[in-house]
């Protein structure tokens, strides 16, 4: 019989964290699950670790795999996943006691192909709740295409649906067949390019407003690095999102500042590379002649407002790397 859920847990370099991570699923009083553990070719411990958890829970099922990013790593999670929600834990994060009693309420009442629910941001010495900003209620799909479409990806204001894969429970054939699209070398925007589709295809979806998912502002796992980030994850998840925006004009602008956005990240984060200025300058100059850039440029629009979406779309306009630079700075 397959469990309610499969939980996937990618792992790389988080030695420190991941007890934690585990320890935080494991004690859940919930015991419907599969325990995916990825380890995505991690150089410290992390690889006996998991092992030495298999040996004592028939739950848990571990891969071992050759270095390929996150991506790929979840890939490999779902390959071998068997229940019927796909739920994502970075092992650098936990999850809160009553995470999988709240979901499988929902999960089991409405029978939904999502689950959305709030996160709560972990700084050290503080922490921060941030719900799902939506109202909490049970969404069929014309309510879907008319409350989430217009801020799916990102709208004029600023605003979009909150993107981030461990947020949400999919149900595991939706789950698949969008994670199987994202490209395996997508180091920025990877949840993006994958809920994004969800979202778009589901028949129905639950938001949920409880905080359920601690995320540690950790700068040392695989999804909060400050490396320079490839500029060609942009363009892979264009073609991504344009498929979604097929004969639908406002979506494809919601496409443009996706883009827009991840590149100008893209960009900034050049300026952490030991390099000469004028060789990453060089290097992301090259990169604006795309044809898909470009286009993304010249077509986005942000409301005046929205002071932040303006400010990234003037420098990649007017090409201002020093201010870039500056501002790659400030974020540190």
């Amino acid at each position: 019989m397959e469990p309610l859920f499969s939980v996937i847990v990618p792992i790389y370099g988080v030695e420190k964290y991941i007890d934690k991570c585990i320890g935080s699923i494991l004690n859940q009083t919930f015991t419907d699950y599969e325990l995916i553990l990825v380890d995505d070719g991690s150089l410290d411990r992390c690889p006996q670790i998991c092992d030495e958890y298999a040996k004592t829970d028939d739950r848990i099922k571990v891969i071992h795999k050759a270095n390929g990013g996150l991506v790929s790593a979840r890939k490999a999670g779902c390959k071998v996943a068997s229940g019927k929600y796909i739920v994502n834990v970075d092992g650098d994060d936990w999850i809160r006691d009553g995470y999988f009693d709240a979901i499988a309420q929902i999960a089991e009442q409405y029978e939904p192909e999502v689950i959305c629910f709030g996160t709560i941001y972990h700084w050290g010495n503080r922490e921060e709740e941030v719900s799902c900003q939506y109202t909490s209620k049970y969404y069929s799909r014309e309510e879907i295409e008319n409350e989430i479409f217009p801020v799916l990806i990102e709208a004029e204001t600023g605003e979009y649906f909150p993107p981030s894969i461990w947020s949400k429970a999919v149900r595991r054939d939706l789950y698949r067949t969008c994670q199987d699209k994202v490209d395996d070398r997508i180091v920025i925007g990877e949840d993006v390019a994958c809920t994004r589709q969800i979202i778009y295809w589901a028949k129905n979806m639950y938001v949920m407003n409880d905080c359920l998912y601690y995320y540690r502002q950790n700068d040392q796992s695989m999804t909060k690095s400050k490396k320079a980030f490839s500029m060609r994850s942009p363009e892979l998840i264009s073609h991504i999102l344009m498929e979604l925006a097929s004969n639908n004009v406002q979506m494809e602008l919601q496409v443009y500042r996706c883009v827009c956005h991840l590149f100008f990240i893209a960009a900034l984060t050049q300026f952490n590379r030991q390099e000469h200025y004028r060789k990453i300058v060089g290097d992301i100059e090259m990169e604006l002649e795309k044809e898909y850039i470009q286009t993304a440029i010249q077509k986005c629009y942000y409301k005046p407002l929205y002071y932040k979406g303006r400010i990234a779309l003037f420098c990649l306009r007017h090409k201002l790397f020093y201010a870039m630079k500056l501002l790659n700075f400030t974020r540190k």
